[in-house]
């Protein structure tokens, strides 16, 4: 795909995009189908190969692949640093790393109390809290926090 820079200085300028290769997704134990999703869509939409897999062992070695050009990572922060070290060590290729989601529930002056009571609670308390979207902290407008916490 070619693209001209809105910039007129005279010269002709082409942004020249390339797909990486081949890419590995490695995918946390709690949400493997929505996760790889995630992942696989935009990189097979820019031309890429996409090696799939869970956590443990094929994690581990794709990671440290010499032609592995870019390898993206959902799951613990610890994993994530040893991923890290493995892309540099191997051929420096490109990390993504989603890593301990820290996620907020928001609650606005003008929401409906008892729906956002029932969903933030299930933010909270879905699938145990093992999940990297479980809300960890709650911001509740000014207005109406006296009543969400009596709820």
């Amino acid at each position: 795909m070619f693209e001209l820079p809105p910039i007129n200085t005279g010269f002709t300028k082409l942004v020249v995009q390339e797909s990486l290769g081949v890419c590995a997704a490695i995918n946390p134990f709690n949400g493997p189908a929505a996760t790889m999703m995630i992942k696989l869509a935009p990189a097979l939409a820019s031309g890429n190969f996409m090696v799939v897999t869970g956590a443990g062992k094929p994690g581990a070695l794709l990671a440290s692949h010499m032609r592995i050009r870019k390898t993206s990572f959902t799951g613990s922060i610890g994993t994530g640093k040893s991923i890290q070290v493995a892309a540099v060590q191997s051929n420096l290729e490109r990390v993504t790393l989603e890593l301990g989601g820290k996620s907020p529930a928001m609650i606005f002056d003008d929401a409906n109390l008892d729906n956002a009571l029932t969903w933030t609670i299930n933010a909270i308390l879905a699938r145990s809290g093992q999940v990297c979207v479980t809300a960890t902290r709650v911001y509740v407008h000014k207005a109406i926090s006296e009543e969400f916490i009596k709820r």
